[in-house]
């Protein structure tokens, strides 16, 4: 039934466009008549083990993985982490780790590379790096060991994610060098000498994952995740332990080992900032844990069993390994996700926009949110500012 401003527009419109008007007018209409969804009962929480990991904000308001995804401990509170089997009560924890490493010089004994390995281990050491001594060529390794699982070490644990963010520190006129980039799908034993590690990051080099990017490229933060290699691993508790930890999940991993290879870089030596000759990037490591601690204490009485989708997390994990090795631009997917938020609250709150740019466009407000939430999964243009 058409309003009577409706069947005046009507009746002034051509007759070849009067049939195409009151389709939109009806059309219209019904949306405005449409009863408004419920999620569920109010105050009740959504079982998040059925189906809403397979949703997206543009087809629903229920929450679901966001950012770079499922792994990405950046964006995801540690107790929304899933099992794919059943592991009973526990407590889920997060560790931040801050690592600092410069670029080096090549020397007669040296090639003057430098190597960063990242992996989610039961230990307070979530990374470690490697360079040597340019006069002598001594091997030289640093721990990178975030202060909370220090302070407050469980008993035993499960990695559920962790999330490496990158970025040249550096002042920008300095900026420069190569830096490379894989994710290792297998165990590698961690160099115990110069050559060992000239030779494990030739290994890096050569490989097929392996991204390559500029230091000057760098300059704003970059993200990646590890992701499930061992499912069998990812749903055991391990003991808490010590460096060794770290060297064992590097060897034999139940999430993928991210490594770094810093390429020597002596700066320009025309600049006025050349006297160290260096580039510094900054680490930032998040690692989430589901964790045990002694009955009766605050952290144990948190415990709580976490939610087990089984297939469920085959899925998750495949769309990370598509990724690859590439680091993805932390602001462009900020941007994106801020740009798909706002289409897709406009679309739910204001339905004749959503109406009107259908008519106008033949593509719905909820659709164009949908690909701008699939291009999160695209790597960045590194040669294009905007």
């Amino acid at each position: 039934m058409l309003t009577p401003k409706q069947q005046q527009a009507v009746a002034a419109a051509p007759a070849a466009d009067r049939q195409k008007l009151i389709r939109g007018f009806r059309a219209q209409t019904n949306i405005f008549r449409m009863p408004r969804a419920s999620a569920g009962k109010r105050g009740e929480m959504p079982d998040v083990t059925k189906y809403h990991f397979g949703q997206t904000p543009a087809s629903s308001n229920v929450i679901a993985p966001r950012g770079f995804g499922y792994y990405d401990a950046f964006a995801h509170d540690p107790a929304t982490a899933c099992t794919a089997y059943s592991v009973g009560p526990a407590t889920p924890i997060t560790g931040t780790t801050r690592h600092a490493i410069n670029t080096r010089t090549a020397s007669g004994v040296y090639d003057g590379v430098s190597l960063m390995i990242v992996a989610p281990s039961t230990s307070q050491y979530q990374g470690i790096s490697f360079a040597a001594d340019a006069t002598t060529g001594n091997l030289t390794f640093n721990y990178a060991a975030s202060p909370q699982l220090t302070a407050d070490p469980p008993t035993t644990v499960i990695p559920t994610r962790c999330s490496l963010r990158l970025r040249n520190v550096s002042p920008m006129v300095t900026k420069g060098g190569i830096v490379r980039t894989l994710r290792l799908t297998t165990g590698i034993q961690l160099p115990t000498t110069t050559a060992e590690l000239m030779s494990l990051c030739e290994m890096i080099r050569s490989h097929d994952r392996t991204r390559t990017y500029s230091g000057a490229a760098l300059a704003d933060d970059f993200q990646i995740n590890c992701t499930v290699v061992d499912q069998s691993k990812s749903t055991t508790f391990s003991p808490w332990g010590n460096s060794s930890e770290l060297t064992e999940a590097i060897a034999t991993p139940s999430y993928t080992p991210i490594a770094i290879v810093f390429e020597s870089f002596t700066g320009n030596p025309g600049s006025i900032y050349s006297e160290s000759g260096t580039n510094t990037y900054e680490f930032t490591i998040r690692s989430q844990f589901l964790a045990h601690y002694p009955q009766g204490t605050m952290l144990g009485n948190l415990a709580k069993p976490p939610p087990s989708i089984g297939d469920g997390m085959n899925n998750l994990r495949n769309s990370e390994e598509m990724k690859g090795s590439a680091l993805h631009q932390v602001s462009e997917a900020q941007a994106i996700e801020a740009g798909t938020n706002f289409l897709t609250t406009l679309s739910e709150q204001v339905p004749i926009f959503d109406f009107a740019t259908q008519m106008a466009t033949g593509t719905s407000m909820g659709t164009q949110a949908k690909a701008l939430k699939a291009a999160l999964g695209a790597p960045p243009k590194l040669g294009k500012r905007r």
